[in-house]
């Protein structure tokens, strides 16, 4: 599964044979991608949500760095003032009722991997459902006055007050061609429902339809080493230099994790696994030699491996006043016209 997925991606972003193979299936994905867009504005089936929302979502399949920025903006809002729920459709979750509120103490079975690490994250309401305008109208019961999602911008029944997309300056959108030729989830013409777009690292080549729309750039910092065991210590970033580690990335773009870490001094043995994997303790038999460095995403499954020697690398987003600045505008406009 793993060579699978590494064959994939250098398909999608360095080119070969098997993208050209399927460029006739992408090409049809896109048009179908097209229609169904067209038809959900033409047949006026967009709607409002109970809450404002405000989407993070990405145009390509795999990580770009949506939730890092999805937690900095639920609590940038919930320092002035909002009461912000956290809106995922929870990938391979298994609640038992929907819309789910993700409680901290849950299964990542249950809840998801991302909606759980969220809610532990950020101690906000955080809700999963597949139907978002459902989950927004659960959330304003709830008294919450705004909604975050993490993803939800292919979900066109509902029309955000504000969408931001997040794009992955390292790979940008590949070789622009629609799934499985490609790692477009849908044509970048899309991007014309952007409101600003949010590079995540190195500045990628833009596309022409997002000309005039605000763009800017987004790192992640690291800020410490927390236990994935709850009785172990946590550690200051200096505790890498130097050290050999087992790197341990189930995320979209592994290889960021694995340079992250070694710009931070450590020497990592890179352990790529697939997105959103599933661990279990015979992941980590090899493992035994060194300390185990992990996600913070992939931390939240491994909490009951009992991992004797594992720790996550916390991250958080970090972006320009001018960011800020935009948002203020828009958070104002918000407020005047749901009277918050």
């Amino acid at each position: 599964m793993k060579r699978l997925a590494a064959l994939v991606s250098r398909q999608w972003y360095q080119g070969g044979w098997l993208a050209a193979l399927l460029r006739p299936w992408g090409a049809v994905y896109c048009q179908l991608s097209r229609l169904r867009a067209g038809l959900y504005e033409k047949l006026h089936k967009r709607r409002r949500g109970a809450l404002p929302a405000l989407v993070v979502g990405n145009l390509t399949a795999g990580g770009s760095g949506k939730t890092p920025l999805v937690l900095a903006l639920a609590e940038y809002l919930h320092e002035r003032g909002w009461q912000p729920a956290l809106v995922s459709r929870g990938y391979r979750a298994h609640p038992p009722r929907l819309p789910y509120p993700v409680q901290p103490g849950d299964e990542p079975g249950q809840a998801g991997d991302e909606p759980l690490f969220l809610a532990r994250r950020s101690g906000l309401p955080v809700v999963i459902g597949p139907d978002r305008l459902a989950d927004i109208e659960f959330a304003a019961r709830r008294g919450c006055d705004v909604a975050v999602l993490d993803d939800g911008f292919q979900h066109l029944a509902l029309l955000p007050e504000l969408s931001l997309v997040v794009v992955d300056g390292a790979r940008g959108f590949g070789n622009g061609r629609c799934l499985p030729a490609g790692p477009l989830r849908e044509p970048l013409a899309a991007l014309a429902r952007a409101d600003a777009l949010v590079i995540h690292g190195t500045s990628a080549p833009l596309p022409p339809d997002v000309a005039g729309k605000p763009v800017f750039s987004m790192t992640l910092q690291a800020t410490g080493l927390v236990p994935v065991a709850p009785d172990l210590p946590a550690h200051a970033l200096g505790w890498l230099r130097g050290r050999r580690v087992h790197a341990v990335a189930g995320i979209g773009h592994p290889e960021r994790f694995f340079r992250q870490l070694e710009a931070l001094g450590a020497r990592p043995v890179p352990h790529p696994f697939p997105d959103h994997h599933v661990f279990v303790a015979a992941d980590f038999a090899r493992m035994q030699d060194a300390p185990v460095v992990m996600t913070e995403k992939d931390a939240v499954k491994c909490r009951q491996l009992s991992l004797p020697d594992a720790w996550a690398l916390r991250v958080e987003a970090r972006l320009p006043a001018a960011f800020w600045r935009w948002l203020d505008a828009q958070l104002q406009f918000l407020g005047r016209s749901r009277d918050h």
